[in-house]
């Protein structure tokens, strides 16, 4: 499939979903009962075979034993798999073969998810703080997160100060090597303009009388 016929088809899909489609990092991202969503397809091989990606936390701060988990996979023949890692919410999609039916199993996928969520006493919150507000997708690197506001503001100040302390420390080792590489041809032209004058400079030898002085 050639990239101007998958936005094509991508398009549409959001547009069944109720998604946006964010050309540029190549994600589907919105709200669906309340959780903020990021969809993306992991593979390029596999246009529509998606991952959804959401941030959750139970009441009690629990997390999803392996009967619900198998529960959940079960109840719908589009789930390949269910993932937790801290508050990250990850569900695999199995393939489908075109835009229509990747469409219908984003919105089978969705409803199921938060269904399934908010069952489990689990709301949406922060990836980084954990709070119960409001959030909004944010990409960095192959990473995914769902950042609220003042979150969001403190990672994009700490990926801006990371790159400007790389782009210092490239600086200063640049810096360094100029500056051995001009001290060392200045002292070598030292050495060739005193020669020319006749001032010659003294090296230090041991012999079986003594330490003695010796012109080069």
């Amino acid at each position: 499939m050639n990239q101007k016929k998958k936005i094509e088809n991508y398009q549409q899909i959001a547009m069944g979903t109720g998604l946006r489609y964010d050309e540029t990092n190549d994600l589907f991202h919105g709200e669906r009962d309340g959780f903020d969503f990021i969809v993306y397809a992991p593979d390029a091989r596999y246009p529509y075979m998606m991952v959804l990606h959401t941030a959750a936390k139970s009441a009690d701060g629990s997390t999803f034993d392996k009967q619900a988990v198998k529960g959940f996979q079960k109840s719908s023949k589009k789930i390949a798999s269910f993932g937790q890692k801290n508050l990250d919410i990850r569900v695999s999609l199995k393939a489908q073969s075109n835009a229509e039916k990747c469409k219908d199993t984003l919105n089978e996928a969705l409803a199921a998810t938060t269904t399934f969520l908010r069952t489990n006493s689990y709301s949406p919150c922060c990836d980084l703080c954990g709070q119960n507000v409001e959030t909004g997708a944010f990409r960095m690197g192959g990473e995914y997160y769902h950042l609220c506001p003042d979150c969001e503001m403190k990672m994009r100040s700490d990926i801006a100060m990371n790159a400007q302390q790389t782009a210092q420390k490239k600086e200063n080792i640049v810096g360094g090597i100029v500056g051995a590489l001009l001290g060392s041809l200045l002292g070598m032209l030292s050495v060739l303009i005193l020669s020319q004058f006749g001032i010659c400079s003294s090296i230090i030898r041991c012999d079986h009388g003594g330490v003695r002085s010796e012109g080069i």
